[in-house]
């Protein structure tokens, strides 16, 4: 695990090989989900979405400590009989930016407007 601190030092090309091996390490650990007898994601609450948020700093931020104030609780949990071990990873990162509407470029149609496939209410 990267901390803050180390990851300040990062170049971006030592942050794409850290996603990298994180997302190889991640799909090794699927695959051995999947490759075990009896494995079945919809009865294992297996998921992976992928949507885009518009976020503030200011909701960014307020979003982060809410996400840490529910898994906090959860994170000194210790295995036992009535418990599963779930992998969960988060990967947050400023998307594109979508192309900004001229000023005298006359009314938009729909067919102008960027289209977002994946909704918030997905993730």
């Amino acid at each position: 695990m990267i901390d803050l601190e180390g990851a300040a030092w990062m170049s971006p090309e030592d942050h794409r090989r850290g996603l990298a091996a994180a997302m190889a390490v991640l799909i090794a650990e699927f695959n051995t989900y999947l490759d075990r007898e009896g494995a079945d994601p919809v009865a294992d609450s297996v998921g992976y979405r992928q949507g885009t948020l518009w976020l503030s700093p200011d909701e960014l931020a307020e979003m982060a400590e809410e996400m840490r104030r529910i898994l906090q609780p959860r994170a000194g949990n210790q295995p036992s009989p009535d418990r599963a071990p779930y992998l969960l990873s988060a990967i947050l990162f400023p998307a594109g930016q979508p192309p900004q509407p001229q000023p005298d470029s006359g009314p938009t149609t729909a067919g102008d407007m960027p289209v977002h496939r994946s909704a918030s209410a997905s993730l």
